[in-house]
């Protein structure tokens, strides 16, 4: 009873604190929507003002029209004085026309600047025009954004909702089976007593788990303030995937929403190109206690990955789908302490109906505690599969053996030579190109005109060791296709050697003379010669 009463008030403090911090968010919304309605304000009496320049404008050009047409009438009436002054000139030689010549000059000066004067002006009212149209439409932009936050904000309170309601029903459910564990054993102390006498509470040994659920001090997990320290550091997207969906590789640009549990989901900053750097660094103020140990061990940290390509995001009219999601289990904080979670995760395509979730690439992430909580988490994962009837059991045994703390491993592929290439139609000019896990492709330099062309191409790729890599070193033959540049088109293919990559899981060097297959008819078109190996002994994997 003491158990439930205990976890029944940490309940109703974090729904209150969830009540506070969603209040919070919803101020911070409406001091947003002020402000663009300030700027809408603004932007509506610049177009205001605009207009009445655009009228002014035209009743410029106007003035300056009938000015032109004066003149050009008056430059008649001068072709008309200088025959008279001719006419006079034949009658008496002596007659100077220089004065008349200047004002005819002078004339025409005035003309041309006339002129150009109204070029200027028709050119400063199509410009005030455009910048009329482009005011009007960062308007119609910023309502637009304005509906659309209303709708994420929307979204946001469902989405929080359902989770503090699927949180507080999984509370209750443990609530009621300790109930039920603790009548059980008031059950069988009652059969005790009856049957030998029993006046004191038995000893049921080290293995019943009820004498620890009854006798618990929540207070031994409680270890105060603390921060839950998160890093987004990078991605690493799939060339043939992004242009799968339409998106032109090297100028898409992309962003992370970071969501755990009831705290304020957080972005990135935009990044363009299939290797974004978000370096984003985000803390979480936490209680560190029996309710946040266990948040750890069943709530992962969720990320969703967005597009956004000609100001349109990729999902849907509202921006509130992401294109693909990712998630990172905590609960090896709680298995070793002491180290920090170092991993790579897959980020997965929301599927439509009748579809299948593909993976499109990955992200980098590191997770920790900034202050240590070792004492309490060794406690917690000692007792809490009794404590919390088998929680933490089925967590630990459902986790992956992460290899979240182990460092990262520097793996080398050297493209040596090919030998032998059989080609007709002249010498070929080859090079070779092949995609290690999820890297971007490579491809070497072109050997022009040569049947054993020499690359000595020499890459590095650095990988976490985790079971992502381990399930690629295992499955995955690594594909490398020999193209011909010489060929008639650009994209010739003599021919391709598949590697097997799983003896990389028990040594450290891959080499060997590998064959280059048609990709016609499966003939021997020639041989590669290829080394790869981890950078030093000791970051091989294992299995």
């Amino acid at each position: 009873v003491k158990v439930q009463s205990e976890i029944h008030q940490q309940r109703k403090f974090r729904a209150a604190e969830r009540l506070g911090r969603m209040m919070a968010i919803e101020a911070a919304v409406k001091m947003m929507l002020g402000v663009r309605a300030f700027v809408l304000n603004k932007l509506e009496n610049s177009r205001e003002k605009s207009v009445l320049d655009l009228e002014r404008h035209k009743q410029s050009v106007t003035k300056l029209e009938a000015d032109l047409a004066i003149f050009q009438a008056g430059t008649g009436a001068d072709q008309d004085q200088m025959r008279e002054v001719h006419r006079i000139q034949g009658e008496q030689g002596n007659v100077s026309v220089t004065v008349v010549t200047q004002e005819r000059d002078a004339a025409r000066r005035e003309l041309k600047e006339t002129l150009q004067e109204n070029s200027r002006l028709s050119q400063m009212l199509k410009t005030s025009e455009l910048l009329a149209t482009e005011w009007q439409k960062d308007k119609l932009d910023m309502v637009a954004e304005k509906e659309t936050m209303e709708k994420n904000m929307h979204e946001l309170r469902n989405r929080k909702a359902k989770t503090d309601a699927g949180m507080a029903d999984s509370l209750q459910n443990k609530v009621a089976a300790m109930g039920k564990e603790n009548a059980r054993l008031q059950m069988e102390l009652s059969q005790l007593k009856k049957e030998g006498g029993v006046t004191d509470t038995p000893d049921f040994g080290e293995k019943d788990e009820g004498d620890f659920a009854v006798k618990q001090d929540l207070s031994q997990y409680e270890a105060g303030e603390n921060l839950l320290e998160l890093s987004v550091m990078s991605g690493t997207l799939n060339q043939m995937a992004i242009e799968d969906l339409g998106y032109t590789a090297s100028m898409v640009q992309s962003f992370v929403l970071v969501d755990f549990a009831s705290h304020q989901p957080t972005t990135t900053s935009l990044s363009t190109g299939l290797t974004p750097n978000y370096n984003l660094d985000i803390e979480y103020a936490v209680e560190v206690d029996a309710f946040f140990l266990e948040l750890l061990l069943d709530e992962p940290v969720v990320f969703e990955l967005y597009f956004r390509g000609g100001g349109v995001l990729w999902s849907d009219a509202d921006g509130n789908s992401p294109i693909a999601t990712g998630s990172l289990a905590l609960s090896d904080l709680l298995r070793q302490p002491t180290h920090r979670l170092l991993q790579r995760i897959d980020l997965l395509t929301v599927p439509s109906p009748g579809a299948m979730a593909y993976c499109i690439g990955s992200l980098q992430l590191s997770a920790g505690m900034k202050s240590s909580i070792v004492e309490v988490a060794n406690r917690f994962m000692q007792h809490s599969q009794r404590a919390l009837n088998a929680t933490l059991h089925k967590g630990i045994t459902g986790t992956s053996a992460a290899t979240s703390v182990d460092p990262r491993a520097n793996l080398s592929i050297h493209v040596i030579s090919c030998s032998g290439l059989k080609h007709s139609g002249g010498l070929p000019s080859p090079c070779v190109a092949y995609q290690f896990f999820n890297f971007p492709p490579t491809d070497t330099s072109v050997e022009m005109s040569t049947v054993n062309p020499a690359f000595d191409d020499l890459r590095f790729f650095q990988v976490v060791k985790d079971n992502h890599i381990k399930n690629y070193l295992k499955t995955a033959d690594l594909d490398f296709t020999v193209f011909d540049d010489a060929g008639p088109t650009a994209s010739t293919i003599l021919g391709s050697a598949l590697v097997n990559l799983e003896p990389l899981l028990r040594k450290d060097s891959l080499q060997g003379q590998f064959e280059i297959l048609s990709q016609f008819d499966q003939r021997v078109v020639g041989y590669l010669n290829v080394q790869i190996s981890w950078q030093h002994p000791d970051t091989q994997i294992g299995h």
